[in-house]
Order: structure tokens, then sequence, then C-alpha cells
């Protein structure tokens, strides 16, 4: 899914920036334990719904580059640069070829 992150690949490098995958993973998860508190009442079972399916798409959309980024790490071919938190100089992972 390239909405959750930027892929880029020139002939000697692959520069993977992952803007907002920080971001997106805080929010889902205090929804989810919002969801779980809320679960046991027997209320808001819908937002526990909701946030497994988001959860769901997170895994899957962060599934090709994080296996990417691990391949080059145990070859040790990755620079990692950037804040986790931040929005103007996001975690940026580029990777040797």
């Amino acid at each position: 899914m390239p909405i959750l992150y930027t892929r880029q690949e020139n002939d000697d490098k692959i520069t993977i920036i992952y803007k907002y995958k920080t971001h997106l993973n805080i929010s889902i998860l205090i929804l989810f334990f919002l969801a779980l508190t809320n679960l046991f009442d027997g209320q808001l079972i819908w937002l526990s719904i909701i946030c497994t399916i988001l959860l769901t798409f997170l895994i899957v959309g962060f599934w090709k580059p994080n296996h990417e980024i691990k391949k080059a790490m145990t070859q040790k071919k990755v620079q990692i640069s950037g804040k986790n938190f931040s929005f103007n100089n996001p975690i940026t992972f580029t990777i040797e070829k």
C-alpha cells in the first residue's frame, strides 16, 4: 500500500520513508484499548471490530517494506535516519544495492 509509505528506487539505493507509521499505530492501538475496556460492558463492539480490521490492514500494508528492510539488515546494507514521531523528519531507511 503506497499510502502508508513512500518507496523510491535509484540505480544504487532504495529509500523507504514511513511518514505516518508511528502515528497510525498509536491511534489505532488507543482505539483498540478503548474498545477492549468497553467490550466487557457489551457496548461498542463495533469499535473493536473496526480496530481489528485496521490493525490487519496495517500489518498487511507494512509487510512488504518491513520484509525488505529486515532482509537488508541481515546483510548490513541499511542506513536509518530521521525521527520516529516527526512529520518534518520522518524515519527513513536507505538500502544500498
